[in-house]
């Protein structure tokens, strides 16, 4: 069951754009498969993650094998990501929440098994691609605002900048060799 977690994981991060402290707190009642997308808003903050295609289907196994590995008895309040404690360590639960720093360690060590490394390989690299993924799709500011959780539109309007300055920097290695 862990790879469909790991999948999933993966998946929350570089198809809905959220951030490895949003992934340690996920509950199921967060998550609206009908409309694919992630609600993390909280009073007077808006943050209303749409999942984009690719992460549809491993977001959705993982919820079903999480649901047959519980007896289909989860609660809406229950954590999306568990770890496995089936033989760890002296402790009495059998399932716990993996904690952030689980998180970092296992996303790194899954992009480099896909083969991605260097000092740049991390969630925060998954939520970026997240993030370049809306803009190419044509995604105006105040959807970045919403679907990554941002609190200012100056954030989305540097957000877009950076973005632009990277691909016309890419654009400008590839022309050079």
């Amino acid at each position: 069951w862990t790879k469909y977690r790991d999948l999933a994981l993966i998946g929350v991060m570089i198809g809905a754009g959220l951030k490895v402290s949003h992934v340690s707190r996920l509950t199921l009642n967060c998550i609206d498969m009908v409309e694919e997308r992630i609600d993390l808003s909280l009073p007077g903050h808006t943050h209303r993650a749409r999942i984009l295609a690719f992460a549809v289907a491993p977001i959705k196994a993982w919820l079903s094998v999480q649901e047959q590995l519980h007896g289909g008895r989860l609660e809406g309040t229950a954590k999306v990501f568990e770890a496995d404690r089936s033989m760890g360590f002296g402790r009495t639960s059998a399932h716990v929440t993996l904690s952030s720093s689980s998180i970092h360690r296992r996303t790194e060590r899954l992009l480099k098994q896909a083969g991605i490394s260097g000092d740049r390989a991390s969630a925060q690299t998954l939520r970026n691609t997240y993030a370049a993924l809306l803009i190419e799709g044509g995604a105006n500011d105040e959807l970045l605002i919403d679907f990554l959780g941002l609190q200012a539109s100056v954030t989305a309007k540097r957000l877009r900048e950076s973005y632009t300055k990277s691909v016309h920097a890419s654009q400008f290695t590839e022309e050079k060799a």
